[in-house]
């Protein structure tokens, strides 16, 4: 596990265009305008639980199951739950592969293929164990906070 020490004086700085910021907010972008960031302090502890090393073999069906899920249909959605579930049985501690699979029983609830307690209780499992494999997962907050707001109805839970 990769970490970095207590002693470590962290400093970057970065330049960020403006005009996309402005224009998506509705606001006349001013021609070169930049802002600059500077964040500088002093690291505590981390320490990074996440793989890096994910064989090529399940690498390759979680693409394909992203692939199928992208695509919105029924047929798509079981044709993803499949590609996942493969992914998984080539390396079962690939928690992407466990987020992409609650995220197609997410959507499989919407096009009929699941009821909605079906649908719910698989994708809950699925990504327990995502955040089980690797709990800093961001992919795995962001579908369990859509799955609790969409699904549950609880807006006070979903940010958590």
């Amino acid at each position: 596990m990769p970490t970095i020490d207590t002693q470590t004086t962290v400093s970057t700085v970065s330049t960020i265009p403006l005009a996309p910021i402005l224009a998506a907010a509705g606001i006349e972008p001013v021609p070169g305008a930049t802002i600059k960031l500077r964040v500088e302090g002093t690291a505590g502890t981390v320490t990074s639980t996440r793989r890096t090393a994910v064989s090529p073999e399940a690498n390759q069906a979680y693409l394909k199951g992203r692939y199928f899920w992208s695509k919105r249909t029924a047929q798509s959605l079981d044709t993803a739950v499949r590609y996942f579930q493969q992914a998984i049985e080539h390396d079962p501690q690939f928690a992407l592969a466990y987020v992409g699979l609650a995220d197609a029983y997410s959507l499989q609830e919407i096009y009929g293929s699941l009821t909605p307690s079906e649908a719910l209780a698989r994708a809950e499992q699925a990504l327990s164990r995502a955040l089980t494999l690797d709990e800093s997962l961001a992919e795995a907050h962001a579908s369990l906070a859509s799955n609790v707001l969409e699904r549950q109805w609880s807006w006070r839970a979903a940010p958590r």
